[in-house]
């Protein structure tokens, strides 16, 4: 699933974003926000994705 990969990748930039001190600085993201959206971004991809698996038209 290519969303599903996504949603992992995703996860683990902001993982490394908020790791990587020097560019979390250079950029100018607080903390609390990195964390938001290390959290949320990936949820609501997979949140998508279940949806769209739940409302799929039937054939």
């Amino acid at each position: 699933m290519p969303w599903r990969d996504f949603a992992i990748k995703l996860a683990a930039l902001a993982a490394g974003l908020f790791s990587a001190q020097p560019i979390r600085e250079s950029l100018g993201w607080p903390d609390e926000m990195v964390l938001t959206l290390a959290i949320t971004l990936p949820v609501m991809i997979l949140v998508h994705m279940a949806l769209q698996r739940l409302f799929r038209p039937r054939r």
